[in-house]
């Protein structure tokens, strides 16, 4: 078990008390149920889809199978395929296939990190992920600027070294912090997206493709791999190209986000409701 995985045993831990407070579980679900209903009205669900959101909402309950998976460590292969149901793999095999790096644009969920224990049946490297550095070294220089400027620049020089090399880069592109952005319309609000995986995809030339998880009927976990996404043309202006990349994931994330509603990590459902209206 790696360094990161520790904070799981402790969330863990918390999920268990829930699971004995079934009063205080209630409550807390019950706060973001109400930020899942205002997203929903404003990307225009039914009422339909959102009582079906709100029942498919993850509880105390369905969050122990995650969290089992994250604090056991790496589990038996009988196991992966039972627990995972992989969609659109062609695509990511394809991609690794053709020697080019592959950049995977990931979302924020408690599920995520379930993504990279899968993925170690699937290729002998899990690949890299970007800004991770804070999180295996969490009591250095989080308030420094400098510090994360220079960490963050020796993470994008290993990304781009490990694409040239074919390689596999993960990046949680739907986060709200950082300074610079392309500010888009998304469900109701006009919010930013980073641009450093476009960056890296043009200087790279890697693949990338989106990828989201979400529980199945069953409580398996879902992996759906979606299409590569398109370049525009060497012709056009480097920030046109860049924007076209990050329509494209943000497109990806607004129909998550009408498909899966119920995934939405709660902090993010608070990030957005701040977020200026359209």
């Amino acid at each position: 078990m790696g360094k990161g995985d520790a904070g799981y045993r402790v969330i863990a831990v918390v999920v268990g008390g829930l699971l004995a407070n079934q009063r205080l579980g209630r409550w807390l679900f019950t706060t973001e149920q109400a930020a899942l209903r205002h997203i929903g009205h404003a990307m225009g669900l039914s009422q339909n889809r959102l009582d079906h959101a709100e029942q498919r909402q993850p509880t105390a309950l369905m969050l122990q199978r995650p969290l089992h998976i994250l604090t056991a460590g790496l589990p038996t292969r009988e196991q992966a395929e039972q627990l995972f149901e992989p969609e659109g793999l062609g695509p990511f095999l394809a991609a690794q296939a053709s020697g080019r790096g592959v950049i995977l644009v990931h979302s924020h969920t408690l599920l995520v990190r379930t993504f990279w224990h899968w993925l170690r049946w699937y290729t002998p490297d899990p690949g890299l992920i970007l800004h991770s550095w804070s999180k295996s070294h969490p009591q250095v220089g989080l308030g420094d600027p400098v510090v994360q400027v220079i960490e963050g620049a020796g993470e994008l020089f290993a990304a781009q070294a490990r694409l040239e090399q074919g390689g596999l880069v993960h990046v949680l592109a739907d986060g709200y912090k950082g300074q610079q952005g392309i500010v888009l319309p998304f469900a109701g609000r006009q919010r930013p997206f980073q641009t450093g995986f476009a960056e890296l995809a043009l200087l790279t030339g890697a693949t990338v493709l989106p990828v989201a998880l979400a529980y199945t009927k069953q409580w398996n976990i879902a992996i759906h791999f979606g299409p590569p996404l398109a370049f525009a043309a060497v012709e056009q202006p480097h920030r046109q190209r860049i924007r076209g990349l990050v329509e494209q994931y943000a497109a990806c994330l607004q129909e998550q986000w009408h498909q899966q509603p119920q995934e939405i990590a709660p902090y993010h459902m608070r990030c957005h409701l701040e977020l200026p209206t359209i």
